[in-house]
């Protein structure tokens, strides 16, 4: 996999304006990410206390530095996630990361008034490739 470049950039009063409009309803958020409304005054009142950021760019590649940081920067052994199990394209993404499906938790996550299954991935410290063949 080609290597991405993905930017931060603080967040402005204007994200978290079109983040409310997209997520306010199952049809703006998709089918893996509606919990119901929410309020997004703890969020802005993160960006004025801290200068919330928001990442840019493809979510594949911000995982990859994620994996990277964490391997490179603690003493984990492990990096576990959890997507909802029909998340195809999620459950995609943290594959091509290194990350192996270990089995499937039952009934994980309420959502949409129902409970739903989740798989287990995780990726080992001496799975992990620093970065590199992505």
């Amino acid at each position: 996999m080609p290597t991405l470049l993905v930017t931060l950039r603080p967040a402005t009063l204007a994200d978290l304006d079109a983040f409310e409009a997209r997520f306010d309803s199952a049809a703006g958020t998709g089918p893996y990410q509606w919990f119901g409304h929410t309020s997004l005054r703890p969020l802005r009142d993160l960006l004025e206390e801290r200068r919330l950021l928001r990442g840019r760019g493809i979510g594949t590649a911000a995982q990859a530095l994620l994996v990277d940081h964490l391997f490179e920067h603690t003493r984990a052994e492990r990096i576990q996630a959890t997507t909802d199990l029909d998340n195809a394209a999620e459950v995609a993404a943290v594959k091509r990361v290194g990350f192996q499906v270990e089995g499937q938790i039952r009934r994980a996550q309420w959502r949409g008034g129902s409970c739903h299954d989740q798989p287990l991935m995780s990726l080992l410290r001496d799975e992990w490739h620093g970065g590199e063949g992505r």
